[in-house]
């Protein structure tokens, strides 16, 4: 048997380890690649998502600019927005208020509560009022102008009755 010299018991371990490592780091590195590919593609997935998210919000801000706004806040009690303000100033409800207030004032009962007399005035403007042919006209003519339902128009003329019939019980 021939003798195996001294430096072949050191370089062999050492080639057996580096053939393990390759071993080893040769599916690892290609595991590695996939989660970088993977998470490249999950990032470009988000971009494409974001970009689409940025989209639909745009396509949603465009149709709410189409909207008319509201003549009224939905707060308590309710109010008229600058807009409600505006229809109103062109209709000149406070006048035609002026003038209807004192009708109503003697079918409000004595220590009537604010949403009772909200209520009264909602049922006298929707239901009860019988407006002229030209205040009619006009109540229309108001509503194109601005773009929006009928009834809106009237929930104005609502507030303003309701502010002034308040106003008038001391209860504002």
């Amino acid at each position: 048997m021939e003798h195996i010299p001294q430096w072949f018991y050191i370089v062999m371990p050492i080639i057996a380890g580096i053939g393990v490592l390759a071993a080893i780091w040769f599916p690892v590195r290609k595991r590695m690649r996939e989660k970088d590919e993977w998470i490249g593609e999950v990032n470009a997935h988000k971009s494409n998502v974001t970009k689409f998210m940025e989209e639909i919000r745009r396509l949603i801000d465009q149709i709410l600019q189409r909207l008319p706004p509201e003549p009224t806040a939905s707060e308590s009690p309710v109010k008229l927005t600058d807009f409600g303000r505006a229809i109103s100033d062109d209709l000149d409800a406070k006048e035609w208020v002026k003038k209807i207030a004192p009708q109503l004032m003697s079918k409000i009962p004595k220590g009537a509560e604010e949403y009772e007399v909200f209520e009264r005035c909602v049922r006298f403007v929707k239901n009860e009022f019988e407006f002229d042919e030209r205040q009619e006209v006009e109540l229309r003519k108001v509503a194109y102008q601005h773009g929006i339902e009928y009834e809106r128009v009237l929930d104005v003329l609502v507030i303003e009755l309701r502010d002034e019939l308040l106003a008038s019980l001391y209860l504002v």
